[in-house]
């Protein structure tokens, strides 16, 4: 919601009090991505607690309890992936289904854990235990992606947060997140982002938003 705004919370019937999880997030992208939140979704948003958005909250305000944010970069590209999860969630994760356990529940959890690992489409089908053609058909109706598009969705989105907070080299980003090589890595990031990550880094530019949805 918009602060501040015209809104009043209530307790939910069975409970006498609540507890708040939130991100606080201002400036003109945010207002952007609002919007487009608003506009999919509507002015009021439940979200089950398995959903990335909030799981991403839980995993953000532990890593602030223990090890800390340190600098407005990191802090920047929380909130920015924050948002991206709401809207890849409210866009695409709701078409999956209820069932949190359905086979492209299955493969999605493992290609976000298991991106950084040298995957095939054969390792992600065999989580399924559903034939290949049938799987890909039906990841690619529910996602509108196939299933390597969104492990590759997922590599630049992690490599864009490093570039972001870390100092580390472009070729070690690539290897952290599952290319075998840095120039195949730059090639499909200069594709999905629109320039290599070198330029990227350097001018440290807010990626649009609907540059992670590969064509």
């Amino acid at each position: 919601m918009k602060v501040p705004s015209d809104h009043c919370y209530y307790l939910p019937h069975d409970s006498e009090q609540w507890e708040f999880l939130y991100f606080t997030i201002y400036g003109n992208m945010a207002a952007t991505l609002f919007e487009k939140i608003q506009t999919t979704a509507g002015p009021i948003i439940q979200l089950p607690l398995h959903a990335p958005p909030i799981q991403f909250i839980i995993e953000t305000l532990e890593k602030i309890e223990n090890i800390g944010i340190h600098h407005g970069y990191e802090s920047s590209a929380r909130a920015y992936t924050f948002v991206m999860k709401c809207l890849e969630y409210l866009e695409y994760g709701q078409r999956v289904g209820t069932g949190h356990d359905s086979p492209i529940n299955k493969a999605i959890r493992y290609i976000e854990k298991y991106y950084y690992e040298d995957l095939s489409l054969d390792d992600v089908v065999a989580v399924t235990q559903l034939s290949k053609y049938y799987f890909t058909r039906q990841f690619n109706s529910a996602m509108k992606v196939t299933p390597i598009q969104y492990l590759t969705q997922i590599r630049i989105r992690v490599s864009v947060q490093l570039l972001i907070t870390s100092e580390l080299s472009v070729a070690e980003i690539a290897t952290r997140v599952g290319f075998r090589s840095s120039n195949y890595f730059s090639k499909v990031f200069k594709k999905v982002i629109g320039v290599t990550p070198g330029s990227y880094r350097k001018n440290n530019k807010v990626m649009p938003v609907d540059k992670l949805f590969i064509d």
